[in-house]
């Protein structure tokens, strides 16, 4: 796979752009094809029916807040994923719903799930919202048919709401899409929903410290492992007041 190092993919894309998502790929070229990272099978029904729904880990929500390969999307400096966010944002989970669904023109259907999060401050950017104070962040539940509708993999997620404050480097949806000339009538271009900007769109606060995602991408990132959480949020608006 081939690194992105210059002005990347923003977002997954609509349905082609998922599709190169989950296989991998950078602004800079296509791996080989690969099977998505969400399975496309869900557990045996007879077996999943007696099996109590296990919660996952806060780590693992985070993780999962990432389709496809964490490095499809990354950049070479703070500095260039903060201009390249619509917004960056602190703030904790507070909700998660399912949806939207989307068919594609295979009859493919993509599974998403809604994450809503309380917003503490806007760091660089602005936000859309329904809601004053939130952000609605979108998560790849999986891409399958009628019969996989992968409630196997959001029920656990449902039941694991992480407490801990993040950064997070968003892309807006309808932006993305504007972007790259996907069409703006569907449910995935919603501009009141954000995505996460790759592997490097999200730092966890632990004990007030900076937590990096459990696949860290790139070097830039590595600098804040362990700082005061404060430190990151300050070089944030830093890096957006000097972009302007």
């Amino acid at each position: 796979m081939t690194r992105t190092v210059a002005r990347p993919v923003r977002r997954l894309g609509l349905v082609m752009g998922l599709g190169l998502m989950a296989l991998g790929c950078s602004s800079a070229g296509l791996s080989s094809a690969a099977p998505p990272s969400p399975t496309a099978q869900p557990p045996d029904p007879s077996v999943a029916a007696t099996v109590e729904i296990e919660p996952v880990s806060a780590a693992a929500f985070w993780e999962a807040m990432v389709p496809g390969d964490p490095e499809a999307v990354s950049y070479l400096t703070l500095d260039d994923i903060v201009a390249a966010s619509d917004a960056v944002v602190t703030g904790t989970v507070s909700g998660i719903a399912p949806g939207p669904t989307v068919e594609d023109p295979y009859h493919n259907i993509i599974y998403w799930a809604t994450v809503r999060f309380l917003v503490d401050d806007v760091l660089a950017g602005s936000v859309r919202s329904v809601e004053p104070g939130t952000i609605a962040v979108t998560l790849l539940l999986g891409v399958g048919d009628a019969e996989h509708d992968f409630d196997w993999r959001y029920e656990p997620l449902a039941r694991s709401l992480p407490s801990d404050r993040v950064v997070m480097f968003l892309s807006n949806n309808q932006e993305w899409a504007k972007q790259y000339g996907f069409p703006l009538d569907s449910p995935e271009a919603d501009p009141m929903h954000y995505s996460i900007l790759g592997g490097q769109g999200y730092f966890r606060e632990i004990d007030g410290r900076v937590v990096l995602p459990a696949q860290p991408v790139g070097e830039w990132p590595k600098a804040f492992d362990g700082l005061p959480f404060d430190q990151l949020v300050a070089a944030v608006r830093a890096a957006e007041a000097a972009s302007n």
